[in-house]
């Protein structure tokens, strides 16, 4: 009809049951010596079924896979991987941990959107929600990225007196697709 069109790739929410159900996996992968291992064993699983995204460390020596657990499994990954001739496993799951960070000297919805602004895209931060009423910044964390005193130092940097009075652990099951959308740090 002569009107510019776009077409938008949606993928939807495994909450809602049409969703391909994207899952994370860790797995170490010893015996890479250099960038060109690292390459081949991202070209060689990146094509295989149900492997959504794949970023491989040599630093740390090992590769973080979004899949889609209706065609495959982390360790059937990890087999193609050890098939390279890589010693590849799974590693087990690290939990997500909560910070509830006490907030004093928040005066507005200003200050709130200036913490979550600044604290979200800091490494090892999941989700943020900062309450004024409460005074108080809860912040979902991979531990292996960053810890509590970290993210009450970062808004205490902000000019706020940050203070830590409690942490706990939850898995985010509830949530597996954004998991995935997660950039892998340290590929």
């Amino acid at each position: 009809m002569g009107f510019p069109t776009k077409i938008k790739e949606v993928r939807p929410s495994p909450m809602d049951g049409k969703a391909d159900y994207l899952e994370e996996a860790r797995i170490d992968v010893r015996g890479m010596t250099c960038m060109s291992c690292v390459k081949n064993i991202q070209s060689n699983i990146g094509v295989k079924k149900g492997v959504s995204s794949i970023a491989v460390s040599l630093e740390k020596n090992e590769a973080m896979v979004c899949y889609n657990s209706m065609q495959t499994t982390a360790e059937e990954i990890a087999d193609a991987i050890d098939d390279m001739g890589f010693d590849a496993k799974v590693k087990p799951r690290q939990k997500d941990l909560i910070a509830r960070i006490h907030v004093e000297g928040m005066t507005c919805q200003s200050c709130v959107k200036n913490i979550e602004s600044n604290i979200s895209p800091k490494a090892g931060v999941k989700e943020i929600k900062v309450s004024l009423a409460d005074k108080e910044a809860v912040i979902i964390y991979d531990p292996e990225l960053t810890d509590q005193e970290t993210l009450r130092d970062q808004i205490d940097d902000m000019g706020f007196d940050a203070t830590i009075p409690r942490e706990s652990s939850i898995e985010l099951e509830f949530r597996p697709f954004e998991l995935c959308t997660i950039i892998y740090k340290g590929s």
